[in-house]
């Protein structure tokens, strides 16, 4: 069929529906007599994904290779994608994207994890931009937090203290070692609050001892201040 033949044809029938549709609703194909395809888009559209389901593995490895072939080209492709979906509903689309991160969190942590590694420049400026914004909101946040995790605290001050001594530490955790201790100073043998123990490290970290649980026991500030890193919990009971 030549190009003034395939022009005057202006409708044809599709082979799956069999109804006689305008050629404007059926995809192109060079290699047809007409320039298009036998079946009309819907019609086709359908059975691309029949397909898809009855042959998923096959069409997954398809796939596959060929973003890996092709990943600059898929990865601009897919940024358009995601843009056009946003701003044609932006409220629809972060609705979508929290019900993701709910039903998938696992998978959502990793993904941030992966462009935080990838982007930690652009993380540290919006961090930063964010702060500057929400400054205030941000120190009582951060007080009230505080406030109602002490003992996390506490954890956190002690590993960052033996982190930047470059001494081994391991995740201890204050709440169970006041447990363990049955709430008893281990220098005064008197009782101590839950609000203001210590943990006092039975061989200091400054002599190479370590931050671990069978390296620390509970003391009371003033006790724990009084030994310092010179004298043994029992000269000290003796000075008591």
């Amino acid at each position: 069929m030549d190009s003034a033949t395939k022009e005057s044809v202006t409708a044809k029938r599709c082979r799956i529906c069999q109804l006689t549709k305008p050629l404007d609703d059926f995809h192109r194909h060079s290699s047809s007599k007409d320039g298009h395809r036998s079946e009309c888009k819907p019609c086709h559209c359908e059975e691309v994904r029949r397909y898809a389901r009855e042959n998923r593995a096959k069409v997954n490895a398809s796939r596959k290779r060929w973003v890996q072939a092709n990943r600059e080209r898929y990865l601009a492709w897919y940024r358009e994608y995601q843009r056009r979906r946003y701003w044609t509903s932006p409220e629809e689309f972060r609705k979508k994207c929290r019900e993701w991160r709910k039903t998938h969190p696992e998978a959502a942590q990793a993904s941030h994890r992966r462009w935080v590694e990838k982007n930690r420049p652009r993380r540290r400026e919006i961090d930063r931009r964010f702060y500057e914004r929400h400054k205030e909101e941000r120190k009582e946040h951060v007080r009230q937090w505080q406030n109602a995790n002490r003992d996390k605290v506490k954890g956190y001050r002690y590993e960052r203290r033996a982190r930047m001594r470059g001494t081994p530490s391991e995740k201890v955790d204050p709440a169970e070692i006041y447990v363990r201790d049955k709430g008893i100073c281990h220098i005064c043998r008197r009782k101590v609050s839950r609000k203001t123990f210590t943990l006092d490290h039975l061989i200091p970290l400054s002599r190479g001892g370590l931050h671990a649980a069978s390296n620390v026991a509970i003391a009371h500030h003033r006790c724990n201040c009084l030994r310092s890193d010179g004298r043994l919990p029992a000269q000290l009971r003796l000075i008591g």
